[in-house]
């Protein structure tokens, strides 16, 4: 066991923990352990800071930094300052997007001319082995050193003590691109669809899901109805381990509930149910069995959720709210309606 997670980390970057889970996921298998990498891998981070200064005339902050911890490198960094207090209430535990989203709304109301200041320093101060070391202290849990690093760069623009709150998260590169508003550059994402093909079947580890549709009776669109390239809302129900590891990776806000890309739709005339086979991410795939009649949630509806959140909100409150089929209700109703009619003539 220990030689073969050995073998695994002289082969990548993993460390030692890391390597025992890819191995623990691939069943002892060091192959498929090794291509396990991209989803036990977590060289990314969210920095999500708020912050206010000490004394009279206060200037409040939110910062939200994405970063490539193992290469010291910045993804993106997105800054705002304001004189009002409201901002304090902002909660740095939030979705990424939702806290990002909140920095470019506060920019359309107000700002300040320290805006610019703050972006400087973290872009001109805060370099690759700074990051790097960043990277580390959040992997660690270390927060108060991370804390301050942050104070470093923000006392001396302000001239006086800053106070600050932090929320942090690593991710791997999957999450990266779910959870984050990071995307890769054309050219990359072509150079990395060149290497896939150049790929063997031998070489490469697929792994389906169990998972079943999230229905949603009023807002969503009939299975009949779905087309290859659409994205739609599943539960992941895989029981086995490297289920319910992968399903935590590729959820979304609300636990359990992932995003499918559908690649191909059949049609079985026998049973007169229709075959969806979706894509999660990278060698992740998924099929639901279902009845052309059903309505199935679209990504549409998880987006407008979270986009209606507003940063002060908690992560856990983003919840996907589905629909209660009208026609139950209905039934329901005239149901009450006969026994109160029956109960009068007895």
């Amino acid at each position: 066991m220990e030689s073969k997670i050995q073998v695994i980390q002289e082969n990548s970057d993993l460390d030692e923990e890391e390597a025992r889970l890819a191995l623990d996921l691939a069943e002892g298998d060091i192959e498929e352990a090794l291509q396990m990498i991209d989803y036990v891998d977590k060289p990314f981070f969210t920095l999500q800071i708020k912050f206010e200064t000490e004394g009279s005339n206060k200037v409040y902050g939110l910062i939200n930094l994405v970063g490539n911890g193992k290469e010291g490198e910045t993804l993106k960094l997105n800054v705002v300052t304001t004189y009002k207090r409201d901002l304090w209430n902002i909660n740095v535990n939030a979705n990424n997007k939702v806290f990002n989203q909140t920095i470019r709304e506060v920019k359309e109301d107000s700002g300040t001319t320290y805006d610019l200041d703050v972006r400087n320093a973290f872009t001109d101060k805060l370099n690759s082995a700074q990051i790097f070391e960043l990277f580390t202290n959040i992997k660690e849990e270390c927060y108060p050193e991370v804390e301050g690093i942050i104070r470093d760069l923000l006392n001396p623009i302000f001239n006086k003590r800053v106070e600050l709150e932090i929320g942090v998260s690593l991710l791997t590169k999957t999450q990266l691109n779910r959870k984050t508003t990071i995307g890769m550059s054309n050219d990359k994402k072509e150079k990395e669809e060149e290497e896939e093909k150049a790929e063997t079947d031998e070489t490469q580890l697929s792994i389906y899901l169990k998972s079943a549709p999230v229905i949603s009776a009023v807002n969503g669109c009939k299975v009949k109805d779905l087309e290859v390239g659409d994205d739609i809302l599943v539960r992941i129900v895989d029981k086995r381990e490297v289920g319910r590891y992968l399903g935590d990776l590729i959820s979304t806000e609300r636990k359990g509930i992932a995003i499918g890309n559908i690649t191909d739709i059949y049609f079985n005339e026998e049973s007169g149910r229709y075959t969806i086979m979706l894509e999660f991410g990278p060698k992740i795939y998924g099929k639901l069995l279902a009845e052309g009649e059903i309505k199935i949630a679209l990504v549409e509806e998880l987006e407008e959720k979270i986009g209606n959140q507003g940063g002060s909100e908690d992560e856990s409150n983003i919840k996907i709210e589905l629909d209660i089929p009208w026609v139950l209700i209905t039934l329901f109703v005239v149901l009450i309606i006969i026994v109160v009619f029956l109960l009068q003539f007895n």
